[in-house]
């Protein structure tokens, strides 16, 4: 998965590629647009192939949603007051970094891609 800052990802896929898009509504609230695209099926193996192929995206995609809901409720609830990223979510920790920089630089976005010097330390 390929994070484009601020809202985007990319997630290319074998014959396939799949889109995300998160608008933020309110604090607490979030649009997420998922798009799927395929090439053109040449037969109905094919087109077979890809419905099964978006179904179980789908299912995956449900689960995930899931899980950033329970997230939110716990830190909406203040039963925590921070949230850590481990080692492993390493697009997490870089985008929280950018999306701090361009708060620091008053939105000016030309930080987030280096034509800038960057205000925030992590």
């Amino acid at each position: 998965v390929n994070g484009i800052f601020p809202n985007m990802m990319l997630d290319p896929q074998q014959n396939s590629y799949f889109t995300y898009h998160m608008w933020p509504l309110a604090a607490d609230r979030t649009l997420w647009e998922v798009t799927a695209y395929f090439p053109e099926p040449r037969n109905a193996a094919q087109r077979f192939s890809q419905e099964y192929g978006r179904v179980i995206f789908r299912d995956v995609i449900l689960e995930d949603g899931s899980t950033l809901e329970k997230t939110r409720s716990v830190l909406t609830s203040g039963a925590r007051t921070h949230f850590l990223f481990q080692d492993e979510e390493l697009m997490l920790r870089h985008d929280n970094n950018v999306l701090h920089s361009v708060i620091a630089a008053g939105g000016d976005t030309s930080v987030a891609d280096g034509r800038r010097e960057t205000p925030y330390a992590a």
